[in-house]
């Protein structure tokens, strides 16, 4: 029987595994998407509209953040309307140019996140600062941000508690209370 101490290695040898899955499927969507809106972009059929909501997710998963474009529109001679249009909200108004090459930017930008979190599945480096702030991915799950002083005291907690099971482990405490 194997001990403990297997399962610790073999344990990120799968999260390791499935991060990389994980971020490879959500690349493989986005550039289905991608190949999917530049045809929408040319023939302007309606069963685009059915992904819209999916590519919002994946773009706000790979942390792209959504953009405001400035449009002009001629209400009478001599006056103009300037206003501000989301980008992410009118991803279907392909007649401008401005949110064509706006789209086309963010779902780029999405293919790069994914794949640098596919390279980060393995690299010895980011799982080595995974663990040294792991109570801080933690609270970053529960909406802590990570700067916070709750963030700081838990790393503090988690650091003492790995620095007693050291000390534990290796006998140092009852060598210091001889």
């Amino acid at each position: 029987m194997l001990g403990w101490y297997w399962w610790l290695p073999s344990g990120f040898i799968v999260v390791a595994v499935l991060k990389f899955l994980l971020n490879w499927s959500k690349m493989r969507s986005v550039k289905s998407l991608l190949e999917r809106y530049e045809a929408y972009v040319v023939d302007n059929t309606f069963d685009f509209h059915q992904h819209i909501n999916e590519i919002r997710q994946l773009l706000t998963d790979a942390n792209i953040k959504d953009s405001g474009i400035a449009m002009q529109e001629l209400v009478a001679y001599g006056y103009v309307k300037q206003y501000t249009i989301s980008l992410l909200d009118n991803l279907t108004l392909v007649t401008d140019g401005q949110v064509v090459a706006g789209m086309r930017s963010r779902f780029q930008q999405a293919i790069g996140e994914y794949h640098r979190r596919m390279k980060e599945s393995y690299s010895p480096t980011y799982w080595l600062e995974f663990v040294i702030k792991l109570p801080e991915h933690v609270f970053k799950n529960f909406g802590v941000l990570p700067g916070n002083l709750a963030s700081k005291i838990g790393n503090l907690i988690y650091w003492l508690i790995l620095f007693a099971l050291g000390l534990i482990k290796i006998d140092a405490i009852q060598w210091l209370t001889k």
